[in-house]
């Protein structure tokens, strides 16, 4: 991927777009204004996210926004992936399940069900690099705990960043990828012949070198060069894998009501690259580029969720660059790149039997003239950790040269 400023100096850059024609928006409180990657580099004099106000970012590719002067943000900047809301239909094993939508270049989530003329054996992967595993399929005729599907897999960018030890405390969701949970405990695998079925596996990882020190794309000002030779959005969660009445797999003749469909999988946070003079966030800002939840499957009551649940999408990645980031009125966290949580299993509840794993965090990157905090002005007794999660890295100016 490559940007048309990738190489110019940053303050050649924003001096040439100094009084140009672009324009300068004012995202109202009460409104959602869309921007669609489709259009390419979105340059702008100025950018003001009133509070109340969103600038929500969709497409296939990356988001790019060159301002020359300033971007305040105490409304929303959201380039995060779409939540899967799971399997709403009965009886229709013969339709796929799509996944849910990555945004900003982010993976979409798995599709559950895909077979239209014979049982699936399993939950479509997530897309992207990092894509979430399915689901196994689960098949049994003893009952709908006996052949309960199985979850899919978080999708992953980042490594783990857990700040508990406990994996599943809920201080650990969005930082902590998870595989799918098991099937019903009696149920036998379509594909491994085994009980129960298996969840979905976590997405490979991104950085493979063993040195957390590097988990980024650029150069530290101690010139560490990051891992990551090109910057990269999040992955889709897997899709869980369906539920099959029958003493074999598959189930013949196969019937639009015979099989309990697993949900399409939660879709993968988006990359964006914000190059700008000063960037200001506000106590009610927040810019988001989460992966989106996963989904339960289907019922065969109201909440007993026997298709398998589908996994959340990765957390995406954002990079942003400037002269001075002013947050020195920011709340804790309100810059994320968290991982979506998974979909409900039995009994439509999460982490459990047929449950889709959580996705796992994104990459968050700030890009000074030096390499330093000392270009961000931070809240009173706060530290740059608590105004993001998972922790922003800091780094020399890489979009501006």
């Amino acid at each position: 991927m490559t940007m048309t400023y990738l190489l110019a100096p940053l303050a050649l850059l924003l001096a040439a777009h100094d009084n140009s024609s672009g324009e300068d928006w004012v995202i109202q409180s009460g409104t959602v204004r869309t921007y669609h990657t489709a259009a390419g580099t979105l340059w702008l004099n100025s950018l003001r996210i009133e509070a109340g106000g969103t600038l929500r970012v969709v497409g296939r590719t990356p988001f790019r926004l060159l301002v020359s002067q300033i971007v305040v943000i105490d409304g929303s900047l959201d380039l995060s992936g779409k939540n899967n809301f799971g399997v709403t239909t009965l009886n229709t094993t013969n339709q796929p399940e799509p996944g849910a939508r990555g945004q900003a270049g982010g993976g979409d989530g798995g599709v559950g069900s895909a077979e239209t003329i014979q049982s699936t054996p399993a939950g479509g992967p997530g897309e992207g690099p990092g894509g979430g595993g399915g689901g196994e399929t689960s098949y049994s005729d003893q009952g709908t705990n006996a052949r309960r599907g199985a979850g899919g897999g978080g999708g992953v960018l980042a490594a783990d960043q857990p700040v508990h030890p406990d994996p599943l405390d809920p201080s650990n969701r969005g930082l902590v990828a998870w595989r799918g949970w098991p099937g019903g405990a009696l149920g036998l695998g379509a594909l491994s012949q085994n009980a129960p079925a298996q969840g979905g596996s976590v997405g490979s990882p991104t950085f493979v070198d063993g040195n957390p020190a590097n988990d980024f794309w650029g150069v530290s000002a101690a010139g560490v060069v990051g891992e990551l030779a090109t910057p990269r959005a999040g992955s889709g969660g897997g899709a869980g894998g369906d539920a099959v009445d029958s003493a074999s797999f598959p189930l013949i003749p196969f019937l639009p009501s015979g099989d309990e469909k697993g949900s399409g999988g939660g879709g993968g946070g988006g990359l964006g690259l914000v190059l700008t003079r000063e960037l200001r966030v506000g106590p009610r800002g927040r810019i988001r580029v989460d992966g989106g939840h996963g989904g339960g499957g289907e019922n065969v009551g109201f909440f007993d969720r026997v298709g398998g649940g589908s996994a959340g999408g990765s957390g995406g990645m954002l990079v942003l660059e400037a002269v001075v980031f002013d947050f020195s009125r920011a709340r804790d966290a309100g810059i994320t790149a968290l991982g979506g949580r998974g979909g409900p299993g039995k009994d439509n509840h999460h982490d459990t039997r047929g449950a889709g794993g959580n996705g796992g965090p994104g990459i968050l990157q700030l890009h000074t003239p030096d390499g330093t905090q000392g270009a961000i002005r931070l809240p009173v007794g706060k530290t740059l950790e608590d105004l993001t999660s998972p922790d922003a890295v800091v780094l020399l100016p890489i979009l501006g040269g």
